[in-house]
């Protein structure tokens, strides 16, 4: 059951991760659309990637991650995986409750700039935030990858002996 758990949580995690680099792209391409009618379309497909695979990816991951957690739990004393946890849990409140509704928002605006041919001036901060939540989870994202595949120990480990050969008495 783990390796069955382990496997669909790669595949999650290759969805989760794998769609942000659309979304940037599809984000860059919408900035150069030739019409309004264009530009309401990519943002509309960001949306609905924001939703489809974005989202899903990322609880599909978080589940998988704690049926996983719920199997080997005494991985939950080391301070490697508490770090871990923290980021995801604020990678999951930033993705759910900052840039999923931006993305819709700002698909809203786009559609509304192409049926009355001007851009609401809010679309532009709403911009600006989606840039900053969606660094902030990228950060995040990385730290979480960096803390699984390195596991450090972050002061848990076994002590460090003196400097200076001060365990033997030289001083």
């Amino acid at each position: 059951m783990t390796r069955l758990l382990k496997g669909l949580q790669l595949i999650a995690l290759c969805v989760f991760v794998g769609s942000i680099p659309a979304h940037i792209v599809i984000g860059a391409l919408a900035e150069g659309a030739a019409d309004a009618e264009a530009f309401a379309l990519h943002h509309q497909v960001k949306h609905v990637l924001t939703q489809g695979l974005t989202g899903a990816g990322l609880a599909a991951t978080g589940i998988s991650g704690v049926l996983l957690l719920l199997a080997r739990r005494d991985l939950l004393r080391r301070r490697w995986m508490q770090v871990k946890l923290a980021a995801m849990a604020l990678i999951a409140a930033n993705g759910g409750l900052v840039l999923m509704p931006l993305a819709g928002r700002m698909a809203d605006l786009a559609a509304r700039a192409a049926a009355d041919g001007a851009l609401d001036p809010a679309f532009a901060g709403l911009a600006h935030q989606e840039s900053l939540a969606g660094a902030a989870n990228l950060g995040l994202i990385l730290l979480a990858l960096g803390l699984a595949v390195a596991k450090p120990r972050l002061g848990q480990g076994r002590a460090r002996p003196p400097l200076n050969g001060a365990a033997n008495g030289a001083a």
